[in-house]
């Protein structure tokens, strides 16, 4: 499968994981009314949060190892991390890959 189809299918679970989130229902009425395999959606709800735990260590391990003062990890239900630099706010998808997260961060350091 390819990179962006990866993705988009991790956006549609994320909008899926959300929309259940935010609704009355059971994860099991949620599958039914979307037409969605209950194990199907257990294993992306599992998948999604391990890899919100994972990118919220390495926000940890960033601001660890490059002394950033204000750097706010994401919340659990969110689907974004925000790094605020002095007067700038700047947020980013979860799934940012670490290299592109450090390149960030040192940008703002020599500004």
């Amino acid at each position: 499968m390819s990179v962006s189809k990866r993705r988009q299918n991790r956006e549609k679970w994320q909008f899926h994981m959300e929309s259940w989130e935010r609704s009355d229902l059971s994860q099991k009425e949620y599958c039914l009314r979307n037409g969605i395999k209950y194990l199907t959606f257990i294993n992306w709800r599992k998948q999604l949060k391990k890899e919100r735990k994972n990118n919220n260590a390495r926000v940890v391990q960033l601001k660890d190892k490059l002394n950033i003062n204000s750097l706010i990890r994401p919340k659990e239900n969110s689907s974004e991390i925000k790094i605020s630099f002095g007067e700038f706010t700047m947020e980013f998808d979860p799934y940012i890959s670490l290299d592109s997260l450090t390149g960030i961060i040192k940008a703002l350091k020599s500004i």
